[in-house]
């Protein structure tokens, strides 16, 4: 039986953005939308803040789900699915006091 792609994920410098591009290209934005059609998420993943990335893709917006701040924080139609503060990842390193 063929499984059918459901989502895609894909970093963004130096892979979706080449040559220090600062947005995605026409084409790229077809290829989204077009994936779009046939039912499949995409997903650009990177370090960069969710507002960033919400303007890089505002053409495919409401198509897109957005896994930003390295994995930290997951956007989907508007929506947060996931958010992880630097306490979950690490609770055995003690909190730093102010001097």
């Amino acid at each position: 039986m063929k499984q059918k792609v459901k989502l895609i994920a894909s970093d963004l410098d130096g892979t979706l953005l080449q040559n220090y591009m600062p947005d995605c290209s026409e084409e790229a934005i077809e290829l989204i939308t077009a994936l779009t059609k046939k039912g499949v998420i995409f997903v650009p993943a990177s370090g960069r803040q969710y507002f960033n990335l919400h303007n890089m893709f505002k053409k495919v917006d409401g198509d897109v789900m957005y896994l930003c701040e390295n994995g930290a924080l997951v956007f989907y139609q508007d929506k947060v699915l996931l958010k992880c503060h630097f306490s979950h990842f690490a609770p055995h390193i003690p909190a730093i006091a102010a001097t």
